[in-house]
């Protein structure tokens, strides 16, 4: 009899919700701005913070629970996750070695792009008299030199098509 009343005050004492105490969920994003997605350039939440802050701010506050941010260069955000120092990073695009530290909404074996926050492209610019030709996976002229952001997934995606 002892024991069952134990396990009725556990399991009330788990059902119940439990006055002062908040759930801070702990994410990353690079320190570098991704317009109108993430705002400003550095270690500190800008002001505007950005629509994806916005947006995971307005769910937080759904739920209940506080988020706390840091802003670090994009290799560290995505090593801190790895090494399980946050509890999750974003705006970064699906690719599979990110996938193997990181869990993204997926249908099948591919992500769910409905459940994306932003939807970040690529441009390719030029001077005026230097036309380039893409045709969407290739440059017709493979010895252009294209620069980009070290570290960024389009630099392997470049690279795979030259």
């Amino acid at each position: 009899m002892k024991q069952l009343a134990i396990k009725l005050i556990v399991i009330v004492l788990l059902i119940l919700p439990v006055e002062g105490m908040t759930l801070t969920l702990k994410l990353a994003y690079s320190d570098v701005e991704s317009y109108p997605f993430q705002m400003g350039d550095g270690a500190d939440v800008a002001n505007p913070p950005g629509l994806a802050l916005d947006i995971i701010d307005n769910v937080a506050l759904k739920l209940d629970i506080e988020v706390e941010y840091s802003r670090l260069p994009g290799k560290r955000v995505l090593e801190a996750i790895a090494l399980g120092k946050v509890d999750g990073g974003f705006i970064f695009s699906f690719n599979d070695q990110r996938a193997k530290h990181a869990r993204y909404p997926m249908t099948g074996d591919m992500p769910d792009s409905a459940k994306r926050i932003a939807t970040i492209g690529y441009y390719f610019f030029s001077l005026e008299e230097q036309s380039i030709e893409w045709d969407g996976e290739n440059l017709a002229t493979p010895d252009y030199k294209i620069g980009a952001h070290l570290g960024y997934s389009i630099v392997k995606d470049l690279q795979k098509s030259s």
